[in-house]
């Protein structure tokens, strides 16, 4: 059976995921652990290099308006930009430099302070920019307005057809790789992060984004910067740099999944070693607990005992990828669900509505299915449930409590009168 797809337009995403599953067969559970045969990242593989503090060049600065920092865990990728200014000058004229963008910055554009974190000068020079971002995630501004979620660092320059200086690149990859390991950003080749941004000239505010965990200020604004000869070095030369400074390595041999079986769940089998594009994420099981499906982040099924395959995603250009499923209570078809809260329906499985094309302020993370097979519940990362046919809005978690805290997923009751979501604090 071919797709029908229910989501919101948009470009594909090619996210990975390294997430986990679980399903409840009989009287036993059946854990799906999925990933790639790669190393960890190492959270602090990277020392700190040298950073000329504030102070040593704008102790008489201060911001001239407050300045906000990214809740725990809310600081997900590493944006390089450039200043766009002259080429060539001397060392000394750096301070110099500095304090001009500051009077720019918080003059004719109206910002508090320094727009970048962090900025690296021709000579290797690291220098703090925006006031207090040596020992906290202070959320910067850009041209075309910032899409949040980023630490910011520039280069002192104009490197549309010059490159950055050796010496410049090599202190960004440091730099890199040491935020990197301070904030938990995976560098691994292929790696992502999705946030929904906050607004910019590129992804107005509301919009899910998928990006690389080192991007350019040109792929999160309508911008040429870093210059096309600054942008070619940091998506290839610095980002490889910064990744093997932060121990960080190109995955060795292919995806795959483990399938765990507990009490009478019977291990059917499990996808790993096969050559999958994208790590699983996600499972069902039939309602005899004879069988199960476990699915990919690019919507592949892989059927296992007496699962029927019903059909896949397999070739379909997605706008977010797949993060969860559910089966009818049947066992006669199933649901996909994307990030942006698209619905795939396959086998018996209707079609009850989704969430393609509403501005989410969260990616979905989840789904499930009422016990009548009749509607279902789309649960995302901020703890929003959104019922569907004859599943009932029955709440969700109080934000004052969840706070910094992300939803991981959602379970129905065994009566179908309510639901369990979990999530971190």
């Amino acid at each position: 059976m071919n797709a029908t797809p229910m989501s919101g337009d948009g470009r594909p995403s090619r996210r990975r995921f390294l997430t986990g599953a679980a399903g409840l067969v009989g009287g036993g559970l059946v854990a799906v652990a999925s990933g790639v045969r790669w190393p960890a990242p190492a959270a602090a593989a990277a020392a700190q290099p040298a950073i000329n503090s504030r102070d040593a060049w704008g102790s008489d600065l201060p911001p001239i308006g407050p300045l906000e920092s990214e809740l725990p865990g809310d600081t997900r990728f590493l944006l390089v930009h450039h200043t766009a200014g002259a080429n060539g000058y001397p060392r000394e004229a750096v301070r110099s430099s500095l304090r001009s963008i500051y009077a720019y910055h918080t003059g004719p554009k109206g910002w508090s302070d320094v727009a970048y974190n962090f900025l690296i000068d021709a000579y290797g020079g690291i220098w703090e920019g925006r006031q207090g971002s040596l020992t906290k995630p202070v959320k910067g501004d850009a041209t075309g307005g910032s899409q949040g979620y980023a630490q910011l660092c520039c280069f002192l320059g104009d490197h549309q057809t010059v490159a950055p200086t050796a010496a410049a690149a090599n202190a960004m990859a440091e730099l890199l790789a040491w935020l990197a390991g301070r904030y938990a950003i995976d560098l691994r080749p292929g790696a992502t992060a999705t946030f929904v941004s906050r607004g910019s000239s590129l992804h107005p505010a509301g919009k899910v984004v998928t990006t690389s965990t080192i991007a350019a200020h040109r792929e999160m604004s309508a911008t040429t910067c870093p210059g096309d000869a600054g942008y070619r070095l940091v998506k290839g030369e610095i980002a490889e740099r910064a990744a093997a400074l932060a121990g960080c390595t190109a995955p060795t041999g292919v995806p795959l999944a483990e399938v765990f079986a507990f009490g009478d769940a019977p291990n059917l089998g499990s996808t790993a070693g096969l050559p999958l594009n994208q790590v699983v994420v996600g499972m069902a099981a039939v309602p005899s607990g004879g069988g199960y499906w476990l699915v990919a982040a690019d919507g592949g099924i892989f059927p296992f005992g007496s699962a029927p395959g019903y059909g896949s995603l397999g070739g379909v250009r997605l706008n977010q990828a797949v993060v969860g499923m559910a089966a009818v209570p049947s066992g006669g078809g199933y649901w996909l669900v994307a990030a942006d809260g698209g619905i795939f329906p396959f086998g018996s499985a209707p079609g009850y509505g989704s969430l393609g094309g509403v501005r989410l302020l969260h990616p979905v993370v989840g789904m499930a299915a009422t016990h009548t097979g009749l509607g279902y519940w789309l649960v995302a990362a901020d703890g929003d449930v959104f019922p569907f046919g004859d599943a009932g809005d029955l709440g969700r978690p109080d934000p004052t409590v969840l706070r910094s805290g992300r939803v991981l997923g959602v379970t129905p009751s065994p009566a179908g009168g309510g639901y369990w979501v979990v999530a971190t604090r």
